[in-house]
């Protein structure tokens, strides 16, 4: 059995990250997932045309379960372990894979790779990791794990190469945010992996090659300009009192004062910012599809 240890992002692994380092590739000599090829292509002692072969292989970094790494490894492992999404947050629990291999030493390889699985399983059950992320009621351990998952994205993205990261990942917490009124009573499982499957589509997205951009609409007339307004002012009106003052307060300055602005306003409402910012993007969305719909209805009668 081969135990990889390390950050992984499923394109590359068990880099060095070491703190305060230029965190470029050639600082974390990152090994690309297309390497295992080569890393594993270890010839036999006595039959150096054939290369050594693995019962196991496991991943003890996060996003290594792709089926692109397991292809990798098809002709030197029997079995892969690895995740899709975090790996658990104090590690595997090596002391108690150890103690189960030690009390059954002739378990087979499917038994040992189980034990590694059902240990891992309990592990992350047991740092309440699941408890921490969903219907937190602690405003500021919301705040703290908010900030943890977007220190993650942000990771993510830059491990993959984006030069805006951080764009990407405040898209892919307002795509879950617009989306968890309809989910979070019936989603079961580690919220983390909801996340990263909404950031592997942000991601998706921000390389897909962008259409030639449309030439600018024409100026809206005088009428259109006055019918938006009239939409948007029965709009503001049908949100409550507190969410219309705090939309008006978010968009009330402009550039570095806007910053200033949104922090003393976060620090009256006892809020950190990013939560202040999920508020204000709830409030938007709500206000942009009653204002469609008002001009959708206005423009059948």
């Amino acid at each position: 059995m081969v135990v990889i240890m390390g950050h992984g992002d499923g394109m590359s692994v068990a880099w060095d990250a070491t703190p305060g380092s230029l965190q470029t590739d050639e600082d974390l000599d990152r090994p690309r997932a297309v390497e295992l090829r080569a890393a594993f292509s270890i010839p036999k002692k006595d039959e150096p045309a054939s290369f050594q072969f693995f019962d196991i292989v496991g991943f003890n970094a996060c996003l290594m379960g792709m089926i692109e790494v397991y292809h990798k490894l098809t002709h030197y492992a029997g079995i892969g372990i690895a995740s899709e999404g975090p790996t658990p947050i104090r590690s595997w629990p090596y002391v108690a894979i150890l103690r189960e291999l030690e009390r059954q030493p002739s378990m087979t390889p499917r038994a040992l790779a189980q034990t590694v699985f059902d240990e891992c399983m309990r592990e992350q059950e047991e740092s309440g990791f699941e408890e921490r992320c969903v219907k937190n009621p602690d405003r500021e351990e919301a705040g703290k794990k908010y900030e943890e998952i977007r220190r993650r994205l942000i990771k993510i993205f830059t491990c993959r190469g984006s030069v805006t990261s951080e764009d990407l990942a405040d898209e892919t917490i307002n795509r879950v945010a617009r989306k968890l009124p309809e989910i979070i009573a019936a989603y079961v499982g580690d919220p983390a992996l909801y996340f990263l499957g909404v950031a592997h589509n942000v991601w998706l997205e921000s390389v897909r090659p962008k259409p030639e951009p449309e030439p600018p609409p024409a100026p809206d007339s005088p009428e259109q300009k006055e019918l938006l307004d009239e939409c948007l002012g029965q709009c503001m009106q049908r949100l409550t009192s507190k969410s219309r003052d705090l939309i008006l307060e978010y968009y009330r300055e402009e550039r570095h004062a806007k910053i200033d602005h949104r922090k003393e306003l976060a620090q009256r409402l006892k809020i950190a910012v990013n939560a202040l910012r999920i508020q204000a993007c709830r409030i938007r969305a709500t206000l942009q599809e009653c204002v469609f719909e008002c001009l959708k209805q206005r423009a059948i009668t």
